[in-house]
């Protein structure tokens, strides 16, 4: 399987798994568009969604992170191996999901109390949330 790298603006050989990842209908009548062009509010299709469901989506988050992205240590990887969206992830946090996504992009970089607070969050030590943001900067693995 191919994934395309952001980060080097490469294509990149991933390795696929043997278990599949559940598929959801996201039918274009129940997505609410965010007024970009092919963008749709999926945090608001997910909290439409009973809990089971919304527990099965994020199973599925954590899928991605752990098959797609092997051995990568990242604020994303850590994020989706939580089964969290960018958003929930701020909410928990106490942040915008603009935020988020500057600190995933390595943009930006959290103080050392909403550093804590993220750690926290994802249940991962504060040396392990530094150590995700280096590898999202630098784009390496561990």
């Amino acid at each position: 399987m191919q994934a395309f790298d952001t980060r080097t603006l490469s294509n990149e050989i991933v390795p696929s798994s043997t278990k599949a990842p559940k598929s959801f209908d996201l039918s274009p009548d129940v997505l609410v568009l965010t007024g970009t062009q092919d963008e749709f509010d999926i945090d608001g299709y997910i909290d439409q969604q009973d809990k089971p469901t919304q527990e099965a989506i994020a199973a599925e988050s954590a899928w991605v992170a752990e098959t797609l992205y092997p051995g990568a240590c990242t604020l994303a990887t850590l994020r989706l191996k939580a089964g969290l969206s960018q958003r929930q992830f701020a909410d928990k946090c106490g942040l915008a999901q603009p935020h988020v996504s500057r600190y995933e992009s390595g943009r930006h970089e959290p103080g050392i109390f909403q550093a804590e607070t993220m750690a926290r969050v994802l249940g991962v030590s504060l040396e392990i949330f530094v150590t995700a943001l280096r590898q999202g900067e630098t784009g390496k693995t561990l």
